[in-house]
């Protein structure tokens, strides 16, 4: 047998197929597809924004929502009273909330890809994948890390 030949072949083999980039094609597809699914239609998108802006702009002018953080100059945070940072934080929370639950495709696209960088960096996938597979995921995986 040669070096960089088959067996019963007589052709020379100069790049064999290696693991990690049929993996790292595949989580590529992967990744691609499940991206799709929650596309949504940009018309669609901009009513959602609009119908968001104008309950936004609504609740700015109630008393009861500027205390919860509605309305500009109204969602400011202490450094020194933990305490007076209570109310913006659950107007802010009801608000990301809210946007989440109207527009997944951009929450579920954030979440996985803070899962596939999570599962990149700690399992030995990561390593099969190679460097250059998930590199996105993997640095917003290690900001959240960091974060926490």
């Amino acid at each position: 047998m040669r070096p960089n030949r088959g067996l019963l072949d007589n052709q020379e083999k100069k790049d064999p197929v290696k693991l990690n980039n049929l993996l790292g094609n595949a989580w590529e597809g992967v990744s691609e597809f499940f991206t799709g699914l929650l596309d949504v239609d940009p018309k669609l998108q901009a009513r959602r924004d609009a119908e968001a802006k104008e309950l936004y702009d609504l609740r700015a002018e109630s008393p009861f929502f500027q205390f919860f953080g509605w309305g500009d100059g109204n969602d400011e945070r202490s450094d020194t009273n933990l305490l007076q940072n209570i109310a913006p934080n659950i107007g802010s929370m009801y608000r990301d909330t809210a946007t989440m639950a109207t527009n997944p495709a951009p929450t579920t696209e954030a979440l996985s890809s803070l899962a596939a960088g999570g599962a990149l960096n700690l399992t030995p996938l990561g390593d099969m994948l190679g460097e250059n597979v998930g590199v996105e995921q993997r640095a917003m995986a290690n900001e959240f890390g960091e974060m926490v």
